[in-house]
């Protein structure tokens, strides 16, 4: 074996490694959401709007894109916004 190719294949062995830790450690990231609808205000400039609508199809969007459900929280100024 050329003694020359040693530093060069450990070098490549060392780069795989870590390339693989990386990918593990982005896999096990836990992604968290917290979606805020607000659907009235108190400037009476402002027209009410339905956020319980879009906070449910921002969190269903979240859902599909590898979120647990535990992770994702909604908030608003509705009972329905869930």
């Amino acid at each position: 074996m050329d003694r020359k190719l040693i530093p060069m294949k450990i070098t490549w062995l060392f780069s795989i490694l870590l390339i693989l830790l990386t990918a593990q450690l982005l896999k096990a990231q836990q992604k968290h959401a917290l979606l805020i609808g607000i659907s009235q205000y108190d400037d009476p400039n402002w027209n009410p709007i339905n956020a319980a609508n879009d906070t449910v199809i921002l969190k269903d969007a979240l859902l599909k894109r590898g979120f647990d459900e535990s992770n994702v929280h909604c908030y608003g100024d509705r009972d329905d916004i869930t």
